[in-house]
């Protein structure tokens, strides 16, 4: 099955609903400034591979009392995850420079897809 209707699947969505997809490769050492996906799309779902990594979330907008709240997940090889609500919206992440090679594979839907 590809892997497009594998998290299609996953997110409960057809696989039209996924109507962009970024494939990025991170090498050693490679960080991820903080950020938000852009306001087009939806639900945000991204497939790790290669190297785990860690993605560290805070608060939006980035105050002082925010940046001391980020939080972190490890996101391990061959995992998924997903970003939607207030994790989506509300929160900015970004992935620390990574020990070893690193792809990512981020799926997106359009504003009001899920409904």
């Amino acid at each position: 099955m590809p892997l497009r209707d594998r998290v299609a699947t996953w997110l409960g969505v057809s696989p039209q609903k996924l109507v962009q997809v970024l494939v990025a490769e991170y090498a050693p050492g490679t960080p991820l400034g903080w950020h938000r996906d852009v306001p087009d799309f939806e639900v945000v779902a991204g497939v790790s591979l290669g190297n785990d990594a860690v993605l560290r979330f805070r608060p939006f907008p980035p105050d002082e009392i925010a940046k001391r709240h980020a939080v972190q997940l490890t996101v391990a090889p061959r995992s998924i995850y997903k970003m939607e609500g207030a994790a989506r919206w509300g929160w900015q992440h970004c992935v620390p420079p990574v020990k070893g090679r690193r792809w990512s594979i981020t799926f997106r839907t359009p504003v009001a897809a899920m409904s």
